[in-house]
């Protein structure tokens, strides 16, 4: 997997969010073909509605540590989940997310902190 192809792709409400990286390298890279949440992402409570909706959720299992290429929820500081990426066991384990103030990066759990994205949820994709 090339990293590169995919850091610096701009974030674009409904077209390049967070939801549709994951999608695209499942897609890519696994061979999984994960289904759209076609929200606004400005809207919080949509936003909100769809990280907690059981129908989305069904096929992740909650695991304790992060695995390679393992679904992330994260948090800006509250106990509810608003953003998601991926983490990849390169470079002694890095975050890949796609955010609207710098598209997509790659970042160490530091500099996703000082980021404002906090408490790191890991979860492994199990067909049903």
């Amino acid at each position: 997997m090339k990293i590169n192809d995919y850091i610096g792709r701009p974030w674009i409400n409904g077209k390049h969010d967070c939801w549709t990286l994951v999608r695209d390298i499942y897609r890519d890279h696994l061979n999984i073909k994960l289904p759209a949440i076609v929200i606004d992402a400005d809207n919080l409570r949509q936003v909100l509605k769809a990280f907690e909706d059981n129908d989305n959720l069904s096929p992740w299992q909650p695991i304790p540590v992060p695995e390679h290429l393992c679904l992330v929820f994260f948090t800006p500081g509250h106990h509810r989940a608003t953003h998601c990426g991926l983490w990849l066991d390169v470079m002694g384990g890095r975050f890949l997310h796609c955010h609207r103030k710098a598209g997509v990066v790659f970042e160490d759990r530091v500099t996703l902190e000082q980021n404002g994205w906090c408490n790191p949820r890991f979860y492994r994709y199990r067909q049903l």
